[in-house]
């Protein structure tokens, strides 16, 4: 588990304007990040959400347990 919680914070986070607004995006993408994505995540700012980056086009399954 504190591996997991290792690899939450360095997560690569990104800025996104979209219109007038700007959003702050974790990005997920190694298979740990993937995996856990929003899950234990009680709260989010209205400006901020995440980017599941799977490395290749296509359709991509997800569930997120608790989320």
């Amino acid at each position: 588990m504190l591996q997991v919680l290792l690899e939450k914070m360095k997560m690569e986070k990104t800025k996104v304007k979209l219109g007038n607004k700007e959003y702050t995006l974790d990005i997920a993408s190694t298979q740990n990040e993937l995996r856990k994505g929003l899950m234990g995540v009680t709260n989010l700012a209205e400006n901020e959400g995440m980017l599941f980056d799977f490395g290749e086009e296509g359709n991509h399954e997800m569930w997120m347990y608790n989320t």
